[in-house]
C-alpha cells in the first residue's frame, strides 16, 4: 500500500484504492489524495515535490508536479498541487484552532481563481475533489486580494538587492554587509532601493510578501548579491530572482545584474550566468553598477513636467536638508506630545524625501524609545547602540551631534558615579565582613580554650584547689591571655607564620610553668608538665590541618588548604572529596586517588588550570556537576564503570581536553557537560545514553567526528550536527530511520555497521559532501531520496538483494552490485 505525505502538516498516510479525499490523522485536515493507490514510484514522485514545497523551493516543486502531469495528464492532484506551488502556499498551525491556515509566498496578480491549472484541475476532479478545491482556491483567492492592497499602496522602487542575510548558525553574512554598503551608495544617489534589512524594519509582526511582491514588480533592476554558490542558491534568495525573472519575460525593461566577491564566476547559477555579471572586488565596480543602473532607470523614467507647470523641488515645501522641513516640525510637535506614532509617520515620511536627514532618524529615535526630549535618553539603557541613534548620529549635522555626544557623555559619568559608588559599597561590605570574621575567631578560640580547661578540671577528680591554684598563677602572669592572643593572631596566617607562633608561644609556657613551680614547686610539678602539653597540644589542634596541608571530616577531604600544592595524595580511606576540595588549586598539576573513594563531589577539582592528567579509580560512581570545570590544562580523561551520568558542566572550560572515555553505565549527558572543550575532535557515545542535556556539547567547536547511535546524534543540537564531517554507527543498530541525517550539511563519511537491515526515506537527504559510503550485506531496502541531492556521491556498491527507489541516490551516481 503506497503512502503520501499530507499537504497540510506532512504526516504519512496510506492510500486506499479509490479513495481521493479523506482526513488526515494527524492534523485532522480534510484534504484530497492523488489517485495512486499501488504505485510505488508515483507516490514517491509526489513525496519529493511535497519536499520541495514544505522547503519553500516553489521552483522545483513545480517541476517536480509538472512530470507527475506528463505521467499522469488526469490526475487532478497534480494539477492542484502545480497551483499551491506557482502561489508558494506553506500551511501554518493556527496555536489557537490548531487550524491549518493557508500562508501566501509568491502572490500573482491574477487570480487564482483564472489560473489554467486550478481550472484543469478542477476538470479532472470528482465532485468531492472539486468542491475541496474550489474551497480551498476561495480561501487563498482571499489572502491574494489582501496582500494586493497593501502592495498596491506602496511606493514604487527603482533596485531590488536580494542577498542571504544570515548564515546557517543565525549569524549575519558577509553579503549582508555588503548589500548595505551598495544600498548607501545607490541611496546617496537618489534611486529609491529595497534592501530588506532596512525596507522591512518598520513591518515586524506583519507578512512580507505584500512589500516584496510589490517591490519586484516595481523595480526596474534587480541585483543579485552573492560571494558563495550556496548563497546564490538559498531558499528564499532564489525564490526572489526566479520570481523577477518571470517578470522580465513580460517586461523587457527590468535588468538583472549577479554581483560576485570572492568566488568563481563559473559558479553562479546557470539562470543567472545568461546575464552579465559583475565582480565587486574589482576597483570601480561601483562606478560601473551606478553607470548600469542609471542607464536602465533613466530610460524608464516618465518624461519631466512643463517647466511652467514644474512641481516643487522639494515635496510638501522646504529644504530636505535642514532641520525646519515641515516634515520635522510635525515630528517634534508630535514627540513633545506623546503621541509617538504620529511622529514616527512623519519621520518615515521625511526619510523618503532625504534618506540621510539625522534629525529625522533623531525624532524617530525618540518616539521609538517613547521620550519628549533629549534630556530623557540618559535614562534608555543602550541608547548608544540603538540603530536610530547611530543613524543620526552617522547623519548629524554640528548641531545635533553636539546633542547627541552630549547624551553619551552624560551616561558615561553617571556611570562612572554609580560604579565608584557601588566599588565604595563593597569595600565597606567587605571590611565589616572581615571584622565579623576576626570577632567569631576571637570567640571560637576562648570557647575551645574554656572547653579544654573544663576537661583538666575534670580528669584532676576534684582537686579544684590545684586547679584554682593554676588558673590564679595564670592570671597573674597573664599568660593564658598572651597565648590566647597568638594563637588567633596565627588562625589567618599562612603556614610558616603558623608554625612560628607555636614556637613563640613556648615563653608563655615556660612562663606558666615557674608561676606553678613557685606556688607549690613539688606538688604541682607533674600537673605543670601536663598543662604544658595540653596547651601545645591545643595550638596543633588548631594548625594542624594547615600544616599538614588539608581539612578531613571523618571520610570525607572537605579541603586543601594548601592551595600552592603542584602534587597531592589523598589519603586512603577517604571516601568522599568534598566542597570545596582542590578548588582554584591553580599550581596543582598531579592528584593520586585511592581506592577507597566513591565520590567525587560537585566542583571538587573547580579551577586546577594546571592539573594536565587524572586517573579516577573504578571504585569512583558518582562524580558530580562542575567537578573538572575549568581544567583548561586537562587532555585526557577515562570514566570509570559505575558512574552512571555526566553532570551538569563537569567537563566545561577542558579547553586542553582531547580524549575522553564514556563507558556504558552512564546514562545521561547533562547540561553543558563538555561546552567550551574547543580541542575535542572526536568522541564516542555509548547506546546507553539516554539522555544528552541542552548545550553539552556547545562550544566544541572542533568536534568532527562522532560514534553514536541514532537516537544519541538526534538530541545532538543543529551546531554541531552541521560542523560533523565523520559519524561511525555502532554495532547493535538495524534501521537507520528516515530523515535520520538530513542535517549534516558538512559530513563526508559515513560507516553503517553489519546488521543495518534498512536505510528510511530521505535518510541522508542533502549531505552534499558525501562522497563515499559503504552499505554493508546486511541492508535489504533503502528508501526514496534515501541518499537525494549528494553529489559528491558518484558511486555505490550495493549488495545483491538490495531494493531502492528510483530517486534513492542523486542523478548521475553509479549503482553498483556486488
Amino acid at each position: 500500500m503506497a503512502k503520501i505525505q499530507c499537504k497540510m502538516c506532512g504526516g504519512d498516510i496510506e492510500l486506499h484504492e479509490g479513495v481521493l479525499t479523506g482526513e488526515c490523522p494527524y492534523c485532522g485536515t480534510l484534504t484530497t489524495f492523488p489517485k495512486i493507490s499501488n504505485n510505488d514510484d508515483l507516490a514517491n514522485l509526489y513525496n519529493r515535490a511535497e519536499h520541495f514545497r514544505r522547503n519553500n523551493e516553489y521552483d522545483k516543486a513545480v517541476s517536480a508536479y509538472e512530470k507527475i502531469v506528463e505521467a499522469n495528464p488526469d490526475d487532478a492532484e497534480a494539477y492542484w498541487g502545480i497551483v499551491i506551488s506557482k502561489f508558494g502556499i506553506e500551511y501554518v498551525e493556527d496555536p489557537v484552532s490548531h487550524e491549518r491556515i493557508p500562508t501566501c509566498h509568491r502572490v500573482h496578480y491574477e487570480s487564482i481563481l483564472a489560473d489554467q491549472n486550478f481550472l484543469t484541475a478542477l476538470e479532472k476532479a470528482g465532485n468531492s475533489e472539486k468542491a475541496l478545491y474550489e474551497a480551498e482556491a476561495k480561501r487563498i483567492a482571499e489572502i491574494q486580494k489582501g496582500i494586493l492592497a497593501i502592495s498596491n499602496n506602496e511606493k514604487p522602487f527603482d533596485v531590488f538587492i536580494c542577498y542571504k542575510e544570515s548564515d546557517n548558525y543565525g549569524r549575519r553574512t558577509k553579503d549582508s554587509v555588503t548589500a548595505q554598503e551598495i544600498y548607501y551608495q545607490l541611496t546617496n544617489a537618489g534611486y529609491k532601493v529595497f534592501f530588506a534589512r532596512i525596507t522591512l524594519e518598520s513591518k515586524l509582526g506583519q507578512q512580507y510578501e505584500p512589500y516584496i511582491f510589490a517591490a519586484l514588480n516595481s523595480a526596474k533592476v534587480m541585483l543579485v548579491i552573492g560571494s558563495a554558490k550556496e548563497y546564490f542558491e538559498a531558499v528564499w534568495v532564489r525564490n526572489e530572482w526566479s520570481r523577477f525573472l518571470s517578470l522580465m519575460k513580460n517586461d523587457r525593461s527590468k535588468l538583472l545584474i549577479p554581483c560576485y566577491k570572492d568566488m568563481d564566476a563559473y559558479d553562479i547559477p546557470e539562470a543567472l550566468s545568461l546575464f552579465q555579471a559583475q565582480d565587486m572586488g574589482k576597483i570601480g565596480f561601483i562606478q560601473d553598477l551606478l553607470h548600469g543602473i542609471k542607464k536602465v532607470v533613466d530610460k524608464t523614467a516618465p518624461a519631466p513636467a512643463p517647466a511652467a507647470a514644474a512641481a516643487p523641488a522639494a515635496p510638501a515645501g522646504g529644504d530636505v536638508k535642514s532641520k525646519d522641513h515641515p516634515f520635522l516640525q510635525r515630528a517634534k510637535l508630535f514627540v513633545e506630545t506623546a503621541d509617538f506614532d504620529s511622529a514616527k509617520g512623519y519621520c518615515e515620511k521625511m526619510l523618503d524625501l532625504n534618506p540621510q536627514s539625522g534629525w529625522a532618524y533623531f525624532y524617530r529615535l525618540l518616539a521609538e524609545v517613547r521620550v519628549c526630549n533629549e534630556n530623557y535618553l540618559v535614562n534608555i539603557n543602550g541608547v548608544g547602540q540603538h540603530k536610530s541613534f547611530q543613524l543620526a548620529r552617522r547623519f548629524a549635522d554640528d548641531e545635533l551631534a553636539k546633542i547627541m555626544d552630549g547624551v553619551i557623555n552624560a551616561q558615561k559619568e553617571a556611570w562612572q558615579k554609580a560604579a565608584e559608588a557601588e566599588r565604595r559599597r563593597a569595600e565597606e561590605m567587605q571590611q565589616q565582613q572581615n571584622e565579623n570574621i576576626r570577632l567569631r575567631s576571637e570567640a571560637n578560640q576562648r570557647y575551645e580554650f574554656l572547653n579544654y580547661y573544663l576537661t583538666l578540671e575534670n580528669k584532676l577528680n576534684g582537686k579544684s584547689d590545684i586547679f584554682k591554684a593554676i588558673i590564679e598563677s595564670l592570671n597573674e602572669e597573664n599568660a593564658l591571655r598572651n597565648a590566647a592572643q597568638l594563637l588567633t593572631a596565627s588562625m589567618a596566617a599562612p603556614v610558616q607564620i603558623k608554625t612560628d607562633a607555636l614556637v613563640n608561644s613556648l615563653p608563655d609556657i615556660k612562663i606558666l610553668q615557674a608561676a606553678i613551680k613557685r606556688r607549690k614547686r613539688k606538688r604541682f610539678l607533674i600537673v605543670s608538665s601536663v598543662i604544658s602539653v595540653i596547651i601545645i597540644a591545643v595550638s596543633l589542634y588548631f594548625a594542624f590541618p594547615y600544616i599538614r596541608g588539608y581539612k578531613l571530616d571523618g571520610e570525607t577531604l572537605v579541603e586543601v588548604t594548601d592551595k600552592d600544592c603542584t602534587e597531592f595524595t589523598i589519603p586512603d580511606g577517604v571516601t568522599t572529596i568534598g566542597f570545596p576540595g582542590f578548588v582554584n588549586c591553580s599550581n596543582l598539576t598531579s592528584v593520586t586517588i585511592p581506592d577507597s573513594v566513591t565520590t567525587i563531589g560537585d566542583a571538587a577539582f573547580a579551577g586546577c588550570s594546571s592539573l594536565t592528567e587524572v586517573k579516577i579509580p573504578d571504585s569512583v560512581t558518582t562524580i558530580g556537576n562542575r567537578a573538572f570545570s575549568g581544567c583548561s590544562s586537562l587532555t585526557t580523561i577515562t570514566i570509570p564503570d559505575g558512574v552512571t551520568y555526566i553532570g551538569s558542566e563537569t567537563f566545561s572550560g577542558c579547553t586542553s581536553l582531547t580524549s575522553i572515555t564514556i563507558p556504558n553505565s552512564v546514562t545521561a549527558i547533562h547540561t553543558e557537560a563538555f561546552y567550551g572543550c574547543t580541542s575535542l575532535t572526536s568522541i564516542t557515545i555509548p547506546d546507553s545514553v539516554g539522555t544528552i542535556g541542552n548545550g553539552a556539547f556547545d562550544g566544541c567547536t572542533n568536534l568532527t567526528s562522532i560514534t553514536a547511535a541514532p537516537h544519541c546524534l538526534e538530541q545532538l543540537p543543529k551546531s554541531i550536527k552541521k560542523q560533523l564531517t565523520t559519524i561511525i554507527i555502532p554495532d547493535g543498530v538495524t534501521v537507520i530511520e528516515e530523515r535520520a541525517f538530513t542535517e549534516y550539511k558538512n559530513l563526508t563519511s559515513i560507516t553503517i555497521p553489519d546488521g543495518v537491515t534498512s536505510i528510511g526515506y530521505n535518510a541522508f537527504w542533502s549531505c552534499k559532501n558525501l562522497t563515499s559510503v559503504e552499505i554493508p550485506d546486511s541492508v535489504t531496502s533503502i528508501g526514496d531520496s534515501a541518499f537525494g541531492e549528494c553529489y559528491k556521491l558518484k558511486t555505490v556498491v550495493l549488495p545483491k538483494n538490495c531494493t531502492y527507489g528510483k530517486y534513492s541516490f542523486p542523478y548521475g551516481c553509479e549503482v553498483i552490485r556486488r
